[in-house]
């Protein structure tokens, strides 16, 4: 069952599901997916490493899913997703450098994971920027926000329900940060 995937100049567009790992370790670079019907990317017990990759349109961005599972994000896009950006479910993750904007419901939807995300840009989700649903605390400082900063109604956490963890925000960026990637204008993360 332990194989390791490695993929790298890749594009996933315009199919059911995009990508799907059980087991495995997992590395992509530099790939672009987009316009999928279920999700982009579904990484189940496999530690995985993301790095300059573009999730764009799909109806959900990445998804992982694991027992402990290592999870590394580095300088992804993920934007316009129907439902959530980023959704992680048991699993220990590290987020940087990225974009995690403009999605239908949640920009990172988090239950039961040990999680940091910084340098990254978190604004004009539908509903959350962050929806905790775990006990764990999630240290989100770091991140640009928007100009006003994190706001309490854009955050579901311990403030909300009683038993789930807080998503901590203090000494937020209060700057847009600029992404750019091949095969992607550069943009800052203050389009509304």
């Amino acid at each position: 069952f332990r194989s390791t995937v490695s993929l790298s100049n890749i594009v996933v567009t315009d199919n059911v599901s995009g990508v799907n790992f059980l087991r495995a370790s997992v590395d992509i670079q530099d790939a672009y997916m987009a316009g999928n019907l279920l999700e982009s990317i579904l990484s189940r017990e496999s530690p995985t490493t993301i790095k300059r990759t573009a999730f764009v349109g799909n109806r959900r961005g990445p998804r992982f899913k694991g027992e402990g599972e290592a999870v590394t994000l580095d300088s992804i896009i993920s934007r316009e997703s129907i439902e959530e950006g980023l959704s992680l479910n048991d699993v220990k993750a590290e987020i940087k450098n990225s974009d995690l904007s403009h999605n239908g419901l949640t920009g990172i939807s988090v239950s039961d994971s040990d999680v940091v995300v910084s340098k990254s840009s978190i604004l004009g989700n539908g509903k959350f920027q962050v929806d905790n649903n775990g006990s764990t605390d999630i240290d989100a400082r770091q991140n640009y926000w928007g100009p006003e900063g994190p706001l309490p109604k854009g955050i579901y956490d311990g403030s909300d329900q009683e038993g789930l963890g807080k998503v901590v925000t203090d000494n937020f960026l209060k700057a847009p940060l600029i992404f750019a990637f091949p095969g992607l204008l550069p943009e800052t993360s203050t389009i509304t």
